[in-house]
């Protein structure tokens, strides 16, 4: 299904006309799992530590798939190799800094947050 959400890009800019697996609440939730996963927080969990380390691995997996496929498309500008951390990082700061970005699709808004942190203007 990933691979479904990573065809719908757009042009790599989040528009309300583009369709995603995953909505980028869902991704950001994923992401906040991530933080705290490697945070060590997972142990403050108890029995749901599975679940939030099932949603850290989604955030991982989620932005790396659109990062591999931006890069097999030749359209992207992440230098290699770049920790998925540090791209995740860059996800989290743009959906802080566009708000209103979350309506639109987690690939487009991933995308977009890597083109804008590594791509020339």
């Amino acid at each position: 299904m990933i691979v479904l959400a990573l065809a719908m890009v757009s042009d790599g800019h989040a528009s309300e006309s583009s369709s995603s697996y995953m909505p980028s609440e869902e991704l950001i939730e994923s992401c906040r799992a991530f933080r705290a996963y490697r945070a060590g927080q997972d142990v403050l969990y108890g029995k749901q530590a599975p679940q939030m380390v099932f949603k850290a691995a989604m955030c991982w997996a989620y932005i790396q798939g659109v990062e591999d496929d931006s890069a097999l498309r030749n359209r992207s500008c992440v230098p290699f190799p770049t920790e998925v951390d540090v791209l995740i990082r860059i996800f989290n700061d743009y959906m802080e800094a566009n708000p209103g970005a979350r309506k639109y699709g987690a690939a487009s808004n991933v995308e977009a947050a890597l083109q804008q942190a590594y791509c020339p203007k």
